[in-house]
């Protein structure tokens, strides 16, 4: 945001409420004056229909943004993501909790727990209803993928191995 208003970057937020998005592009013109945001939306918290997702698009052509800033949380912000940025002629970037930090609608972690990596820990324990699934399951999912032997692939040979002309 900051870096972008001297050559007037367009941003479009996309997630959460519309509390939150007010919240958010208050203190997005407080902390960073000049900041354009040229637009905002608050889809429903369900799978938008066909005509839905064409009224978004629609929304995000209209404003003129050049950067839509989605935060609808995982995994749905990473494939709307992929979705935006494959279909409109803009930036496309899955932000997770950072519209309900900067709005001031969720606390934070400790400096110490993001810093040593356990900030899920923090989130888990102030939203465990909601979380426990992608931390506990999704967790233990990437640590068994992480540590499970990998086949190996086929070998490519040095270059100075590889005859030349061939």
């Amino acid at each position: 945001m900051d870096l972008g208003r001297a050559s007037g970057l367009r941003h479009f937020l996309l997630g959460t409420t519309n509390e939150t998005l007010e919240l958010l592009e208050a203190e997005l013109k407080k902390r960073f004056p000049g900041v354009e945001i040229v637009g905002k939306f608050s889809p429903p918290f369900r799978k938008l229909s066909v005509s839905e997702v064409a009224e978004q698009d629609q929304l995000i052509r209209e404003s003129g943004a050049e950067i839509v800033w989605v935060g609808l949380g995982t995994p749905k912000q990473d494939h709307e993501v992929k979705r935006i940025a494959g279909e409109l002629p803009v930036v496309a970037v899955a932000i997770g909790a950072a519209f309900d930090f900067y709005a001031g609608t969720k606390k934070e972690a400790p400096i110490w727990m993001t810093t040593t990596g356990v900030e899920w820990v923090f989130r888990l324990s102030t939203e465990p209803r909601r979380l426990w699934k992608r931390y506990l399951i999704g967790n233990l999912v990437f640590l068994y993928a992480a540590a499970r032997p990998r086949r190996s692939g086929p070998s490519i040979p040095a270059a100075n191995s590889v005859k030349e002309g061939v």
